[in-house]
């Protein structure tokens, strides 16, 4: 039978490999397993699927027809055709999906991509690469690892920004330094064991305001409730009790990456130029982890926020 304390380390390691990298952790993985039997909450039925079945069962058919209609025609060279009938069929699939869910969004990524492409069959194959992820997209629902701590929201939506309210909660937190991941994680894995603290998800890590792009300013573990361990400064690592906030929130499907950050970044922004008159930012940025390596990366799930406040 597996200790209990074999089962926690699992779970830190796991989760936590998501953030900062399978590579340096493989020793620990390798003596240790994934907790299997802690209950995980559920995402909110009402993100996820981003699309509902009835619409999007026969969207599915029509560009998965459309893909092999496309292979024919590039078979007899008529790559041009083959550009235009899926560019077609992708703007009646948007139509029918609706414009702003995540599978909507990748296909619109795909049309503007192709739109400055001169080769026909390059664009083909961003097209066809997109369809085939729109349609994971519209059955996807976040594979939850581990609980939440108490009281918060469920994970969703993908590539909408919404408020969402966080009640009180307890962390373990270390200060990250010129981007390395490794130094802090190992800080704070040595705590948790130490403490004998349960691991949640997600991980958390928050950014400087006035600098998101390069790199996370703090690196921390959430605990499940605020009435285990206590708060007060442990060698390297703070355990302090957030206050509840307010945020607005975006959610990203795939492996945490530059790329992905600073479009969620931007979408954040945008909402907070679009409500200006009643909410202005009341905090640093975060990234929140939800998934290990255990879980393929073009499933994983995380959330960028910013807290917010009304003025």
């Amino acid at each position: 039978m597996t200790h209990p304390t074999s089962r926690r380390i699992g779970t830190v390691v796991a989760l936590s490999m998501t953030l900062f990298g399978a590579e340096h952790l493989a020793a620990a993985a390798a003596t240790t397993q994934p907790e299997t039997t802690r209950p995980a909450s559920e995402p909110a039925p009402e993100y996820f699927p981003a699309v509902p079945a009835e619409r999007s069962a026969p969207v599915k058919i029509k560009l998965r027809s459309a893909v092999e209609e496309s292979q024919r025609q590039l078979r007899g060279n008529l790559d041009a055709a083959a550009r235009k009938r899926l560019a077609l069929k992708i703007s009646e699939a948007i139509a029918v999906i609706g414009d702003e869910s995540d599978p909507a969004l990748t296909l619109r990524r795909a049309l503007a991509d192709v739109s400055a492409m001169r080769d026909d069959r390059e664009a083909v194959d961003r097209l066809q690469g997109a369809i085939a992820e729109a349609i994971l997209a519209m059955d996807y629902k976040p594979t939850m690892e581990a609980p939440l701590p108490e009281g918060f929201p469920s994970p969703g939506p993908i590539g909408r920004a919404i408020v969402k309210a966080y009640p009180g909660y307890r962390l373990a937190r270390t200060p990250m330094s010129g981007g390395d991941q490794n130094k802090p994680f190992w800080t704070l894995f040595k705590h948790i064991e130490a403490n004998q603290i349960a691991m949640t998800a997600p991980v958390e890590m928050t950014y400087t305001a006035a600098n998101q792009k390069v790199a996370a300013r703090d690196m921390a573990f959430l605990y499940r409730s605020t009435k285990q361990g206590n708060v007060g400064q442990q060698g390297a690592v703070e355990v302090v009790d957030v206050p509840a906030m307010t945020v607005v929130s975006v959610g990203i499907r795939g492996s945490y990456t530059d790329e992905r950050m600073a479009t969620a970044m931007a979408t954040l922004n945008r909402w907070l130029a679009d409500n200006a008159a009643t909410y202005e930012p009341a905090g640093d940025a975060r990234y929140l982890g939800y998934n290990s390596p255990f879980v393929l990366p073009w499933v994983r799930y995380g959330e960028v926020q910013i807290p917010i406040r009304r003025k």
